[in-house]
């Protein structure tokens, strides 16, 4: 659970770490990982910016792993193709034994969103972390994710959606991975 209402990238970031063994070192914690240090270790999360897509994630994500991670913007024009890409990159990553992160926006007039969010007062930015997938069928593939927003009962821990609409939801946004 994020410890902070604007952790959820830390938060997802840990969570993702922690399935590759990682967060066992003393330093490595939401508050950490957070880091509003200028540092290439750090995801500069704060208060009135949260975690910036375009902050040090891959940097951070490789220092604290032993994979090579990287991120891939979406495209809001190109909807079909960049989801294959988005979803195959995600798919690709899982299967390799690494975790992936979505960085997903929810319009609050939009009808896209993540399980337990039905309704908002305003546009939602939200950082989940990427545990699994299910491939079984090829039309509807599904994307297993855990929410790390404690404050929202009906959203968080381990969901499921389909990858169509988290490439919906990703599209603004993007996934390191």
């Amino acid at each position: 659970i994020q410890s902070e209402t604007y952790y959820c990238g830390p938060a997802s970031a840990i969570m993702v770490l922690k399935k590759e063994g990682k967060s066992n070192t003393h330093y490595i914690t939401q508050n950490y990982l957070a880091g509003s240090t200028l540092s290439p270790t750090r995801l500069q999360t704060n208060y009135y910016h949260q975690t910036p897509f375009d902050s040090n994630w891959d940097n951070t994500m490789t220092f604290y792993s032993n994979h090579t991670y990287s991120r891939m913007w979406g495209d809001p024009y190109d909807s079909t193709n960049h989801a294959i890409a988005l979803t195959n990159s995600a798919i690709g990553t899982l299967a390799s034994g690494y975790g992936v992160i979505y960085d997903t926006v929810q319009y609050q007039y939009g009808t896209a969103r993540l399980v337990g969010y039905n309704s908002l007062t305003h546009d939602m930015y939200h950082y989940v972390a990427g545990e699994g997938y299910n491939t079984a069928d090829p039309y509807n593939r599904l994307c297993l994710y855990v929410d790390p927003n404690g404050n929202n009962a009906s959203a968080v821990g381990h969901r499921q959606i389909g990858f169509r609409l988290m490439c919906t939801l990703v599209k603004d946004r993007g996934i390191v991975f």
